[in-house]
């Protein structure tokens, strides 16, 4: 099956393939830690006899298989458990946290990939024309090797020293106030999209390095093209879906440094309720913490996978000639 349709089909089955994998690792993974799921309610010192209680009690006395089945029934049905710290549904506890981790992302993503694109061509062409693009190489390199912890407190420590109200206040959700809102998440925005506009910089500028082997670009240049115009009828069209792949790529990374982000300027969201989970040993919100990114970065990946297809056609004319 080809064209659109079968494209679709395998973006997606190979999609709930990775998701399968995440769960049997991440379930694995987490039934494997010395000590068990009942040391959360019991501690070291307790009897074997209050042990199979607390398992019995939690399900734990079954099979894994079963375990396992059950869970992701769960999963699928909305269910995510329930947290052993707090008692409460875990959906409900991440639908509380999860739009401050999503505004985050978003803004991050929005202020990363064009700022990213922007550079990367920006380096890119001025190498078509021969012109050094040092600068940027060193542009990019610092930004993708300064970890998002450094970069926040040095924002932290500008801002404060400019008087900036904004940095310490208390985060206010984007429904009560947007603007006020969007103020706030600024400079945890800027921290975490520091790493990312690196990346979508380097890729871009190898993107528009490539295209500079075609022969198109070899007779724009001949023809005497203007920048602008080399970049808009050239350079756009063949560096778009990089810039898109990219941008999905870098979900994962965001979502990655989401976890320090929210805990360097005490954003109450997803990041730092897994922090606080893995603290105190709350497997089931680490076990659906992880399985959310995951699925977080396996949607946006299918995602940019069927957007490329669209974008650049001949990308999905070479998969099948592969095929």
């Amino acid at each position: 099956m080809s064209g659109p349709i079968g494209r679709t089909a395998v973006v997606l089955a190979r999609a709930a393939a990775t998701m399968v994998a995440v769960t049997m690792l991440v379930f694995i993974a987490l039934h494997a830690v010395p000590g068990g799921f009942e040391s959360v309610y019991l501690g070291t010192s307790a009897s074997e006899t209050s042990h199979a209680t607390v398992r019995a009690m939690l399900g734990l006395d079954r099979p894994l298989p079963e375990q396992y089945l059950s869970w992701v029934g769960g999963i699928v049905t909305g269910d995510l458990g329930t947290s052993l710290l707090s008692s409460r549904p875990i959906v409900d506890e991440l639908a509380v946290r999860l739009p401050a981790t999503a505004q985050l992302a978003v803004l991050a993503t929005v202020i990363s990939v064009p700022a990213g694109a922007a550079l990367g061509i920006a380096a890119g062409v001025a190498n078509l024309r021969g012109r050094a693009s040092g600068l940027g190489r060193v542009a990019g390199a610092l930004s993708a090797s300064v970890p998002d912890f450094v970069v926040a407190t040095v924002l932290v420590f500008v801002a404060s020293q400019a008087g900036w109200r904004i940095v310490g206040a208390s985060y206010v959700p984007f429904a009560e106030d947007p603007l006020g809102s969007t103020a706030r998440m600024l400079l945890p925005a800027l921290s975490l999209s520091f790493f990312a506009t690196g990346i979508v910089a380097r890729t871009t500028r190898d993107a528009v390095l490539a295209v500079r082997a075609e022969p198109f670009m070899t007779m724009a240049i001949a023809r005497g093209e203007s920048t602008w115009q080399i970049v808009r009828r050239h350079v756009l069209r063949n560096v778009a879906n990089p810039i898109v792949t990219i941008g999905a790529v870098n979900v994962g990374a965001l979502l990655g440094g989401a976890l320090i982000i929210e805990r360097v300027f005490a954003i109450p969201g997803v990041g730092e309720y897994a922090v606080n989970a893995v603290n105190a040993r709350d497997y089931p919100v680490v076990m659906a913490t992880v399985v959310l990114g995951a699925a977080a970065f396996v949607v946006a990946n299918a995602l940019a996978d069927l957007a490329g297809g669209y974008i650049d056609p001949r990308l999905g004319a070479r998969r099948r000639v592969a095929r």
